[in-house]
């Protein structure tokens, strides 16, 4: 009986969302190629508040191995994350609310490095989630292949409010990072 009580309720909550209103035929204003011109490529800038130079190159995993500048001290970047589906719809229902949501995910690929080292040299994996069906707002969440991360939050076309995390030695910086 509470098998069948949990699965009632369950199916009546699913049920009043698609009755009042969440489609999954939801329309974008943006394609996967509007994301890419978004966020694929250089990055040039500094940890705020020093003169300590970063550069950081991203693009969408799976779609082109890049190659680093081994100068730097960056070994060339294979993509061996494979390509994902890219502007898939995510619904969530609450229990006491029946609102649903879009939100299409871009897994990206790439590198950072400092000139002086503060930020050390490496390859980055993470991806970028626009939320709602026009390309306003989101999150981009990267990690090195030494566990630091980096994360922004995505406004208007370009990201905003970078920041480094190293949760070894617990250090914290803001980026100041320009889309080249």
């Amino acid at each position: 009986m509470k098998s069948f009580t949990v699965n009632y309720v369950f199916s009546v909550l699913v049920l009043s969302g698609w009755l009042l209103g969440c489609s999954s035929d939801e329309d974008f204003s943006f394609s996967e190629a509007d994301i890419r011109a978004s966020i694929a490529g250089k990055y040039e800038g500094s940890i705020s508040a020093t003169s300590e130079r970063v550069h950081m190159t991203l693009d969408e995993a799976g779609v082109t191995s890049m190659q680093t500048n081994d100068d730097a001290g960056v070994s060339t970047l294979s993509t061996s994350i494979s390509r994902r589906s890219v502007l898939c719809e995510s619904r969530q229902f609450g229990v006491l609310e029946s609102k649903c949501g879009a939100s299409s995910t871009m897994y990206l690929v790439g590198n950072i490095t400092s000139e002086d080292g503060v930020i050390p040299a490496s390859t980055l994996a993470g991806s970028i989630v626009i939320y709602g069906s026009d390309l306003t707002g989101g999150t981009l969440e990267l990690t090195t292949g030494s566990g630091d991360t980096i994360s922004a939050e995505f406004a208007s076309r370009c990201c905003v409010n970078w920041t480094y995390r190293k949760p070894v030695d617990a250090q914290f910086f803001s980026l100041d990072m320009t889309h080249q």
